[in-house]
């Protein structure tokens, strides 16, 4: 296609334009996030916490490509966990355990993820649960539920309610 050498300014000077323009609209989309509400974020830059928990819903802004947005949720949630037992007694426990995320930014330096918080969980049933008692050969605890309620708190986590499923 033959373009009079009058026009070929122009011409090259709109593309490099459309091309800045189409660069700042795709910068512009990348840099804001949505909070919903309901929802608690996080936004942190190659894994270290940049801004601290957010919960006011609306429009927010984040610098693009580096920082990244951890969302999570600000009302009750409920986790399954199933324990075997320690090893003197094996009495297996199952439960529903309802929590909320109280400190964020506790819950991301030690979880990072509500989907592994029933491994989180047995975990620490295993771990220090299983070795308390078993050293002392009695209960530090009342109860298993008792242990999650208290130790739960270290990773940013209230429990508001455990029902033992047998």
């Amino acid at each position: 296609m033959y373009i009079p050498d009058k026009y070929k300014q122009k011409v090259k000077a709109s593309t490099i334009i459309l091309v800045i323009i189409c660069f700042a609209a795709q910068f512009a989309y990348e840099s804001v996030y949505v909070i919903k509400p309901g929802e608690q974020i996080i936004v942190t830059r190659f894994g270290a916490i940049e801004k601290g928990p957010i919960k006011k819903p609306g429009y927010h802004f984040k610098l693009y490509r580096f920082d990244q947005v951890v969302r999570y949720p600000s009302k009750q949630t409920m986790v399954q966990i199933d324990f075997i037992g320690c090893p003197p007694r094996a009495n297996p426990f199952r439960a529903d355990v309802n929590f909320t995320i109280s400190d964020p930014i506790s819950f991301y330096q030690r979880v990072q993820h509500v989907d592994s918080l029933p491994k989180v969980i047995s975990f620490m049933l295993n771990e220090k649960y299983c070795k308390k008692s078993y050293k002392t050969n009695e209960e530090n605890y009342s109860s298993i539920p008792d242990f999650i309620e208290t130790e739960t708190k270290i990773y940013g986590i209230s429990v508001n309610n455990i029902n033992n499923r047998g």
